[in-house]
Parts: structure tokens; sequence; C-alpha cells
């Protein structure tokens, strides 16, 4: 079902010969490209909000974990992990986190690189899309081989500076890798994420499946996400993403 819907767009996006000549292929093309793969802009646009649920697991530990989006620019993730949940969310302007591991269970402001995080995270369309609007300079790399598969590279400045890479399947114009550094306690680390088991769900390519890798004290460390149930255009309230107030003694 999946392999077939993404095969249709693809050959009707390459028919023609501006689309024949995979070697030139613009930012443009190649954005609209992944549009159309992932199910159509209008289609995204019309999406104002996203539930994901599922597993994450790093080593030994696992965790199950909710994610909800809502338009504009507003997430919430939370993680429960021996009997505690760990939240961090964004209202669309500030970002907050409770970190009951560390000892904070009342609700705290995130850091700026935690901040850049969960911009990030609340951007679910991606830094593709509207890339021009969100301040971004995207340029295409090339085709490589990535894992066995052709794809193509897109080069993302985002407009905060921080840089990224983009593979797109080169068949299927869906993302199967991203790559670039960001910060964490303190230093700069390279991170990747390994994209796929695409399933769609109400018309929307959603990946359910994600690996991040990234190395930090010379520790390699890998974090699996498996997606198990994706909901879209469900009721959830603003103050779901509002950083409550912190519990009071007495």
């Amino acid at each position: 079902m999946m392999r077939s819907r993404i095969a249709f767009c693809a050959v009707t996006l390459l028919a023609g010969s501006a689309w024949a000549s995979a070697a030139d292929m613009s930012v443009d093309e190649l954005v609209a490209s992944y549009q159309e793969a992932r199910g159509g802009a209008d289609a995204w646009a019309a999406v104002k909000t996203v539930r994901m649920t599922g597993n994450m697991t790093m080593g030994p530990m696992q965790a199950p974990f909710r994610l909800e989006f809502k338009r504009e620019m507003r997430a919430r993730m939370e993680f429960d992990m021996q009997g505690m949940t760990i939240i961090q969310a964004f209202d669309g302007e500030n970002g907050w986190s409770v970190m009951p591991m560390l000892g904070k269970t009342d609700p705290e402001p995130m850091s700026e690189s935690e901040l850049k995080d969960v911009k990030d995270m609340a951007d679910f369309d991606g830094a593709l899309v509207d890339y021009e609007k969100k301040g971004h300079k995207v340029s295409v790399g090339g085709l490589e081989e990535v894992e066995g598969t052709s794809a193509w590279r897109v080069d993302v400045v985002k407009a905060d500076g921080d840089q990224q890479s983009w593979w797109l399947d080169a068949e299927y114009f869906l993302p199967i890798k991203t790559a670039g550094k960001t910060e964490r306690m303190g230093q700069m680390v390279d991170v990747s994420t390994t994209i796929g088991d695409y399933k769609e769900v109400d018309g929307l390519m959603f990946p359910f499946s994600l690996a991040n890798s990234m190395e930090m004290g010379g520790q390699p460390m890998v974090q699996t996400i498996t997606i198990e149930n994706i909901e879209t255009g469900v009721e959830i309230g603003d103050d779901r993403f509002a950083m409550p107030a912190a519990a009071t003694e007495g």
C-alpha cells in the first residue's frame, strides 16, 4: 500500500523532461517531490493536531512515550521511566520541562540548548517546508549512496545557524536519514537519525521507526524510537503546552 502510493507519486513527479533529468533537480523541485510523496502540501497544512504513542529504547532501558503537536509550533513529549514521568514542552514561545530523574519535580524553563531542540520538534512539518519563510538556506548536495539506497542530499543552514543534511530516497523522495551538529551539555556533538517504516495515516505518510545516534565524551549513544499509533485531528487543549505553576507546600 505504502510503496504503491509513493511509486505513483514518484512517477507523476518525474513525468516530463524537466523532471526526467535526475542529475539537475533543484531545491524547489526536490522539496515539491518530498511534499507530494508524504501526502501533499495542502493535506499537511490542513492537519492542526497530531498525537503519537510508542516506545523509546536506549540500551537495556525502555520507556513508553506520548508526543503531541498542535499548530502553530506547539509540542509536548512525555516519557515514563522507573515510575516517573519526564515532560518536555513548547507553547509556541517558551519551553519548559519536568525532570524527576534529576530531582526536578516542578516545571522549569528550558536552557537555550534545550529550547533549540524542542523548537525543532515543534516544527512537525520539518525544516524543508516553507524553508525561505523560516529563514533557512537550503541547497542540493547531489546523489549519494546511503545505507545501500540512492538518495538526494539536501543541506540546510537554519536561521539559528545550525547545519543539517537530509537524505531523500531518490525513488520515493521520503527522508531516510538526517545528520547535523547540536549542543549537548555545553559541547557540540554530531547527531544522526535513520528514518524508516513509513506508513499511511489519514492519507499522510509518517515514519514509524527512528534510530538516533550521537557520541558524547567518546561514548556512542543510540536511541531507537518505535511509534505504535498516530492520530491526526485529535482534540488537544492549549493548556497541554503551557507551563503549569509549581506545586506549593503547605
